[in-house]
C-alpha cells in the first residue's frame, strides 16, 4: 500500500489539522494542480469545491498520508467519470436481474409516501426521492455481488458519486462514499467497504433512532498511553 501511495504523493496537496503535538496525526488531502494535469477529468464530485475532501488519521505521519491518501483515491473512484460503462433499460425490463433503487435506499413504504415530510425535516442530510415508474430508462452499472461474485445491476445514481443531488427529479438516489473503501489488496478493500456499513448503520441508529448502545473501555484496546490520556 505505502509503494502505491508514495506514486501519488504529488497529485494530493496535505492539509494538517493541528494540534501538532497531539498523540496522533490528522490531515485533509486534496487533489493538486498534478492530479487536474495527470486526471483532466478528475470528477468534480472528488474536488474541494464540491465541499468533499479526505480525511487521514494515524499514530505516525506515513499512516496518516497513506490513510489520507487512500481515502482520496477511493472517493474519486466512487465518482462519476465521463467514460462510465453504462447499461441503459427500463425497470421492469431488468428487474430479475436488478437491485431496484427501493430496495437499495432502505426507505420505508411510509416514509416514501411522507418523502415531503421527511426531506424538509432532514434537509441537508438526507433526502428521499420519488418512486420510479418500471417504464422508466435508468442507466444501471454492473457490481458483482461481496460473497458470490454473481454479476447484477445497480442504478447508476446510487452508485456514482456526483451523477444526481438532491431535489433532482430526474434521480432515483444520490449516491454518497458509504461502502466506499480502498485496500492494499482487493479483501482488504472490501472487509473495509462492508464494515464501513456496519460503522455507518450503527452511527444512524443512534442519531435518527435516538437509540443507545453499551460504550466501548478505550483501556481494552492496545493503545499507546498519550493517546488513551
Amino acid at each position: 500500500m505505502h509503494g502505491g501511495v508514495d506514486t501519488l504523493i504529488d497529485c494530493f496537496d496535505q492539509l494538517d489539522v493541528p494540534p501538532p503535538d497531539g498523540p496522533g496525526f490528522f490531515a485533509f488531502f486534496v487533489p493538486s494542480d498534478e492530479a487536474y494535469r495527470r486526471w483532466p477529468h478528475y470528477p468534480v464530485a472528488a474536488r474541494p469545491e464540491s465541499g468533499r475532501a479526505a480525511g487521514g488519521r494515524g499514530l505516525t505521519r506515513e499512516i496518516c498520508r497513506s490513510s489520507g491518501i487512500g481515502e482520496a483515491v477511493e472517493r474519486a473512484s466512487c465518482c462519476a467519470w465521463p467514460d462510465e460503462a453504462l447499461v441503459y433499460a427500463r425497470i421492469k425490463d431488468v428487474d430479475a436481474d436488478a437491485l431496484l433503487p427501493d430496495d437499495l435506499l432502505g426507505f420505508s413504504r411510509s416514509q416514501i409516501q411522507d418523502r415531503a415530510i421527511w426531506n424538509k425535516r432532514y434537509s441537508g442530510v438526507d433526502w428521499c426521492p420519488p418512486t420510479a415508474s418500471p417504464d422508466v430508462e435508468l442507466a444501471w452499472t454492473v457490481v458483482n455481488n461481496a460473497v458470490t461474485g454473481v454479476k447484477c445491476l445497480v442504478p447508476a445514481d446510487h452508485t456514482l458519486i456526483g451523477r444526481r443531488s438532491r431535489g433532482d427529479p430526474a434521480a432515483v438516489a444520490v449516491a454518497t462514499s458509504c461502502g466506499c473503501a480502498a485496500g492494499a489488496t482487493l479483501e482488504n478493500a472490501k472487509l473495509a467497504a462492508i464494515l464501513e456499513l456496519l460503522e455507518r448503520d450503527a452511527i444512524g441508529r443512534w442519531w435518527f433512532g435516538q437509540r443507545f448502545r453499551s460504550g466501548l473501555d478505550p483501556c481494552d484496546f492496545d493503545l499507546p498511553e498519550a493517546l488513551l490520556d
